[in-house]
């Protein structure tokens, strides 16, 4: 009797996990607008500081990404790429060898 007791606890629970990781694997990622109005997730960047006991924020230089852009006056090419542009139907791939015996001008800055 105690043993059929036990085989029968140990299913119940087999089957508890079982359906709990079956439900979890039906719910999907968990990103920000899955979760209640409190849950913030964030956009996976790294702190760039510490809070203070205060209330206060001390940020670290050396956490701090620093982005280095070219001078880009008097550049030729606009940043976007208009609608109106004709599509290249008959355009054929390159080979490798072709592209890389492609002669490309210096610029006049470097």
């Amino acid at each position: 009797v105690h043993t059929r007791e036990k085989l029968s606890c140990g299913l119940i629970m087999l089957q508890g996990i079982l359906t709990a990781v079956m439900r979890g694997a039906r719910r999907g990622v968990l990103s920000s607008k899955k979760g209640n109005k409190s849950y913030y997730k964030g956009k996976g960047s790294l702190a760039t500081g510490v809070h203070t006991r205060k209330g206060g924020y001390i940020i670290d230089p050396y956490k701090v990404i620093n982005v280095y852009a070219p001078d880009l006056t008097n550049f030729e090419l606009k940043p976007y790429v208009t609608f109106k542009t004709p599509n290249k139907v008959d355009a054929k791939p390159i080979t490798p060898e072709a592209f890389l015996s492609l002669k490309v001008p210096k610029s006049e800055s470097a």
